[in-house]
C-alpha cells in the first residue's frame, strides 16, 4: 500500500510540475521545447502534440512544481520559441466525459 501511495503522490507532484505551452511552431521537436524552457529550471520531460495543421501545442514537466509556477508567470506571451511568442499556463488534467446511454424503448 505504501508503494501505491508513493506512486500516486509522484503522479500528483508530476502533474503539479507540468505546464501547457500553446502557439508553438508546427515543426518544433520535444528536445527544442525542453531546451527553450530549461532557462527556468530543470526540465524532466517535454511533449509536442500536432492537433491539426497550424495548431501545435505541448507540455513541459519540470522537476520542481515551484519552477513550473515561475515559468508560467515569466514566460506567458513573453518567451519566443521559433518565430512565435508562446502561450503558457498551468496544465489542467481533463477528465473524460461520461457516456450516457439512451434507450429509444424507454420513450
Amino acid at each position: 500500500a505504501a508503494a501505491a501511495a508513493t506512486a500516486t503522490g509522484t503522479a500528483i507532484a508530476a502533474a503539479a510540475a507540468e505546464i501547457y505551452v500553446g502557439n508553438i511552431p508546427n515543426d518544433l521537436s520535444r528536445e527544442k521545447l525542453a531546451e527553450a524552457f530549461a532557462r527556468y529550471g530543470r526540465v524532466h520531460s517535454a511533449r509536442v502534440i500536432s492537433a491539426t495543421p497550424g495548431k501545435s501545442f505541448g507540455f513541459v514537466t519540470f522537476e520542481d512544481p515551484e519552477v513550473a509556477e515561475a515559468a508560467v508567470a515569466r514566460a506567458n506571451r513573453v518567451l519566443k520559441v521559433g518565430d512565435r511568442h508562446v502561450v503558457v499556463g498551468k496544465s489542467v488534467m481533463k477528465s473524460k466525459p461520461k457516456k450516457t446511454h439512451t434507450n429509444a424503448a424507454d420513450g
